[in-house]
């Protein structure tokens, strides 16, 4: 998986209470399915790991 990805700005305005407040996101345009697959996994890994070391820290 190439370290480059290209990211697609999406903008859009939210009221919360009595603000406006602009949200920006940056959507992630993959070169192939496979960059998307695996950047999907990687993330999954990581929250497992995360989620896993709290719940083992919960238990104890």
């Amino acid at each position: 998986m190439d370290n480059t990805t290209d990211y697609v700005p999406k903008e859009r305005k939210v009221i919360v209470g009595a603000r406006e407040i602009t949200v920006r996101d940056l959507i992630p345009v993959f070169k192939s399915q496979e960059d998307r697959r695996m950047a999907g996994q990687k993330v999954q890994d990581e929250l497992y790991r995360i989620f896993h070391k709290y719940m083992a820290e919960k238990a104890s």
